[in-house]
């Protein structure tokens, strides 16, 4: 059974449980490409890509780069560990009914895995990716549905401020003693309270 199969079997069957989900989605704009499914909820985008076991740096790689692309705020990774097909020929309701029976591993990428963020959060090099190995099918959906609830509730503006903050003071503490305030109130054309032309 050929991966995109399998991603476009999981679109329907993701969509059957409520889920705003297509598969193999060609997406326009340049580097958009056709991630396996796209999902909306409550308008955050996410991408699942899948794949069977043994790629799970390529998966990584393919879901940190549809979110720097702008594709998704989150990327969900699934392995295809075991899918029951049963029979040599097999339709399209009956790979759904696998995958309702199947065995998956599981991680999620969000913004703040994406690369180079790191170095604002705080943290040395990016975290590597959880994977919740041996999951079902309702796991995936839960996992879906807890990477939507992390995508809306991640902090990553306050580390980058923080941090922002910190240089700024840090920068202007050593600035103050290289500079000759009355000059720099010229140059500003800054005025003292009770001059005239004060407004």
């Amino acid at each position: 059974m050929k991966e995109e199969s399998l991603n476009v079997s999981l679109a329907e069957l993701l969509a059957e449980r409520g889920l705003r989900a297509l598969g193999e989605v060609s997406l326009r704009g340049p580097s958009r490409g056709s991630p396996d499914v796209l999902m909306v909820v409550n308008g955050v985008r996410i991408v699942l890509e899948g794949k069977r076991p043994g790629h799970r740096a390529e998966l990584v790689r393919q879901a940190v780069k549809r979110i720097e692309d702008g594709v998704c705020e989150v990327a969900v990774i699934v392995e295809y560990v075991e899918v029951p097909l049963s029979g040599l020929v097999v339709d399209q309701r009956g790979v759904k009914e696998a995958l309702a029976r199947a065995t998956f591993n599981v991680g999620v990428v969000t913004l703040a895995e994406a690369p180079g963020l790191e170095r604002f959060l705080g943290g040395g090099r990016r975290p590597e990716v959880a994977m919740f190995e041996g999951a079902d099918f309702h796991d995936l959906v839960t996992v879906v549905m807890q990477a939507y609830e992390r995508a809306v509730s991640e902090d990553l503006i306050g580390p980058v401020v923080a941090r922002m903050e910190e240089t700024l003071r840090r920068f202007s503490a050593r600035l103050a003693d290289r500079v000759d305030a009355e000059r720099l109130r010229e140059a500003l054309e800054l005025r003292r309270g009770g001059e005239a032309g004060d407004e």
